[in-house]
């Protein structure tokens, strides 16, 4: 895999079709740039003011299934592996965003709420439950916080390298 860069977007574009017609390329595509979408939770971790706890009953659906034996793979911004909530939740993680093949990411908001809300330890007194609270995560951090607040974003390039690391695991989610 190698990544070009282009003086332009026209001379990128140019390059791609170029490159897209030598019969000893498999495939070629211009960078994609993207934004995950940062919401305002308004800083309440209690579990009542969760929306999916009443609204998928997690309660009575954490009595037959908690993730345990799952391994979701959680491909966004850095998760804190510290959080009290997600303490002993993450089974590897990996920054593909410092292209140095880090053990260790970077913490950042966004990536730490998405693996909260996936699996947050369920009853310990803490912050919310999480719907899968006994899955174990992958963090794989292709995404970078942008500017103030959660807002992130991630380019075709570390999400492609972050998803072949999650099927090489064979992440079930």
């Amino acid at each position: 895999c190698y990544v070009l860069e282009a003086a332009s977007p026209e001379q990128a574009q140019a390059a791609v079709a170029d490159l897209a017609r030598d019969p000893r390329v498999e495939s070629v595509q211009a960078m994609q740039g993207f934004a995950v979408l940062a919401g305002d939770n308004g800083g309440d971790p209690l579990y009542a003011a969760q929306p999916a706890g009443a609204a998928w009953k997690l309660r009575e659906l954490h009595k037959t299934t908690t993730g345990r034996g799952v391994t979701v793979a959680v491909i966004d911004s850095g998760i804190a592996p510290t959080h009290p909530d997600l303490r002993g939740q993450i089974a590897e993680e990996r920054d593909f965003v410092a292209d140095d093949n880090a053990q260790r990411a970077v913490p950042e908001s966004h990536g730490t709420e998405v693996a909260g809300l996936i699996a947050a330890r369920a009853d310990n007194r803490l912050g919310i439950a999480g719907v899968a609270p006994d899955a174990r995560l992958l963090a794989l951090r292709a995404c970078w916080q942008a500017g103030g607040g959660n807002a992130a974003r991630c380019n075709s390039f570390t999400l492609a390298k972050a998803l072949q690391f999650a099927i090489d695991r064979r992440a079930d989610v």
